[in-house]
């Protein structure tokens, strides 16, 4: 895992046409998990196993508080139709903010899991959305 979030961090989700929401005032913690395929070329008389190397994939993952309503912090979407299993967009997180020279990771992404899966008594609610990696991710800097 390579957390890569501060506190003066820029955290948005761009998706279907339908603007972006801004994940930075609720969010607790965003991950990202890279991963490359590999293949067991062993054969014979070897007697140690060895590989060569595939596709390169990810897996990225938010947590966040639910606001009033089931409303994403930008007010405008419920979190069902923002985040909803197989929402196709874009995670960018500036983990620095937004100044000049920063990094800036974009994830092309679409959505895994419903982001509100269990309510508990006299406890915060939490937003916990899973995105798998639809094409390469990029860092570059603002």
């Amino acid at each position: 895992m390579a957390e890569v979030l501060g506190s003066n961090a820029v955290v948005t989700w761009t998706y279907g046409g339908a603007g972006t929401i801004a994940l930075s005032a609720d969010y607790r913690s965003f991950g990202y998990t890279p991963s490359i395929a590999t293949f067991d070329v062993s054969a014979g008389t070897e007697t140690a196993k060895s590989y060569i190397t595939g596709q390169k994939d990810f897996t990225a993952q938010y947590s966040g508080l639910y606001q009033a309503n089931g409303t994403a912090s930008a007010g405008t979407a419920s979190y069902s139709s923002a985040f909803g299993i197989g929402q196709v967009g874009t995670v960018v997180v500036q983990s620095e903010g937004t100044a000049t020279g920063k990094p800036k990771w974009t994830f092309p992404v679409f959505c895994t899991s419903d982001p509100v899966t269990s309510l508990a008594y006299a406890e915060l609610i939490m937003v916990n959305i899973a995105w798998q990696g639809n094409g390469a991710y990029t860092l570059s800097t603002n």
